[in-house]
């Protein structure tokens, strides 16, 4: 049963406390799927997978994977899709059904890296290979060679065009049914290029955007150079009625993808002296911002001028994104709910007041 806790303080936050669950063990930043909020616990040596009720916070179900042996002992990433979990560590890629908990499938990986899943297809992006597998049965569908670099980004969609694209040293568009490259492109180092595995992008429209660069995603043309003189830390840029939202250490900016121009940006505050920095990637939920502060706070934004209207405050915060692990702060939504993580032991779930 979930152990709730009370809020330290709250000044103008719109939305109440419904729960929180607190675990043994550090936990992911959390993921939400018809009904569930999922977690990931930083236990060595396995990883316990814990299902929870959106709604009241109940326990439904948790099952283990094999921890990695590299990385401080953390998974390396994982994703759910349309009732698939993926998991994948230096050891293994597990794919789970994520309304019951039952593995499917479980098989050593070729390349470590991150996950994309699309449809039926599960697609790893590493530093050797990029590869697809069926996610039903776990049939390895292609494999291509990848940047050999030691470090890997995964590949992003383009609904519009179906095409998967990697923008590392080259700029690849893969034909995800076949693994064929399309089109490949010399790329010049861009400014942010080593970032820990994260994409720091996001495809809309056909067009991909790096901050406020802007990429043609059919040619790798670069149509809107980036202005914004922002060192962008976002691992997965939320876009909300048209807004993308990114953050930069100590400042959020909202970037809009149909007129190309900064909305807004807000610059945390300062708590004796100290300039707080944002550890989470900015979410949006009926017209609200959500973001989390190295104070362990939770400050809500306003969509469209982004200003401050409210913030909770939590207990604390432990941030761990420079070591390639989700294992970090974060938030879900659901059920017109906002899920929060704070890369500790806690889970908390707040709704309508």
């Amino acid at each position: 049963m979930p152990n709730l806790l009370t809020p330290n303080s709250q000044v103008g936050f719109p939305l109440a406390l419904k729960w929180c669950v607190k675990g043994e063990h550090p936990i992911s930043q959390p993921i939400y799927e018809n009904g569930l909020v999922f977690t990931l616990d930083g236990k060595q040596p396995e990883v316990t997978i814990t299902a929870f009720g959106s709604t009241k916070g109940e326990y439904i179900w948790s099952a283990k994977s094999y921890n990695s042996d590299g990385a401080a002992g953390l998974p390396g990433f994982w994703t759910i899709d349309r009732g698939f979990m993926v998991i994948g560590t230096s050891r293994s890629v597990m794919v789970l059904n994520s309304q019951s908990g039952e593995i499917l499938w479980e098989r050593e990986p070729s390349s470590r890296g991150f996950a994309l899943e699309k449809e039926k297809t599960i697609f790893l992006g590493g530093s050797e290979f990029i590869q697809a597998f069926d996610l039903e049965t776990g049939e390895k569908l292609w494999e291509i060679a990848g940047q050999g670099r030691g470090w890997s980004q995964a590949p992003l969609y383009d609904a519009l065009n179906n095409l998967l694209v990697l923008n590392e040293a080259t700029y690849r568009l893969i034909n995800p049914e076949t693994g064929q490259v399309i089109f490949e492109t010399q790329r010049l180092p861009r400014e942010d290029q080593f970032n820990y595995n994260n994409n720091g992008g996001q495809i809309h429209n056909g067009l991909l955007f790096y901050m406020d660069e802007i990429i043609n995603t059919k040619n790798g043309e670069v149509i809107h150079k980036r202005t914004i003189p922002a060192f962008s830390q976002t691992w997965e840029p939320a876009i909300v009625q048209n807004l993308m939202l990114v953050s930069d250490y100590d400042q959020v900016i909202a970037f809009d993808v149909e007129k190309y121009i900064e909305t807004w940006r807000y610059e945390t505050p300062e708590i004796n002296g100290q300039q707080l920095i944002v550890v989470g990637d900015p979410i949006g939920l009926d017209g609200i911002v959500y973001i989390i502060l190295s104070d362990a706070s939770i400050r809500a934004l306003d969509l469209h001028t982004g200003e401050e209207i409210g913030k909770w405050q939590g207990k604390k915060v432990v941030d761990q994104r420079g070591r390639q692990t989700p294992i970090i702060p974060g938030f879900a939504v659901g059920d017109g709910m906002l899920f929060a993580s704070f890369g500790t032991n806690e889970l908390c779930a707040f709704g309508k007041p």
